[in-house]
């Protein structure tokens, strides 16, 4: 879909702010303020976040950019929100094989829910036990989150699966709410 002439602004603006807010977490990707013009240093953090990942690099935001900038701003935020005040509060000790109880089982059954998301990890069986198959989940996700594969979860790791979780949701649910909404926007300088 091309962005309405007269959108271009709002979505712009939109773009920049989610790069922004991306931006002050991560070193590697260029600062860009919401100033609702999609100039060269836009482009160029378009294109920057696409290379990260593994998107084509053309420095316009298509579905796929938009997608995944939509959910990298989302797991950001709700990282930083769930950090702070996760709302499934993390035991305190960390998981790993043997490991039994209901943070166990809380732990797969988030990894069952992420694997709709990803094809790599395969959906686990309630449980209360830490098994290999577990341990097998948690070292999948921890590569996806791009973290060392130890396959213990600690504090870091259980903020970051279960804010990945209710991103996922977020985005379903926003979909959902809004199915006559244009999303995601394609926009591309000169349309």
């Amino acid at each position: 879909m091309t962005v309405n002439i007269s959108r271009k602004s709002e979505v712009v603006r939109e773009i920049q702010r989610f790069l922004y807010e991306l931006s002050r977490r991560w070193d590697w990707l260029p600062t860009v303020f919401p100033d609702g013009t999609y100039g060269p240093q836009t482009r160029e953090a378009v294109t920057v976040f696409q290379r990260r990942f593994d998107l084509p690099q053309t420095g316009e935001v298509d579905y796929d950019t938009w997608t995944m900038l939509y959910r990298k701003y989302l797991d950001t935020f709700l990282f930083r929100t769930r950090a702070a005040n996760p709302s499934v509060a993390y035991a305190g000790l960390p998981l790993h094989i043997g490991s039994r109880g209901y943070a166990v089982n809380l732990l797969r059954n988030a990894i069952s829910e992420l694997s709709r998301y990803y094809p790599a990890l395969a959906p686990l069986a309630p449980s209360s036990l830490y098994q290999y198959s577990t341990e097998r989940a948690v070292r999948t996700l921890q590569n996806i989150y791009r973290m060392a594969q130890n396959g213990i979860v600690d504090t870091e790791l259980w903020n970051r699966i279960f804010a990945d979780v209710e991103s996922k949701q977020t985005v379903e649910a926003d979909l959902q709410a809004y199915p006559g909404r244009q999303y995601p926007y394609v926009y591309s300088p000169g349309n």
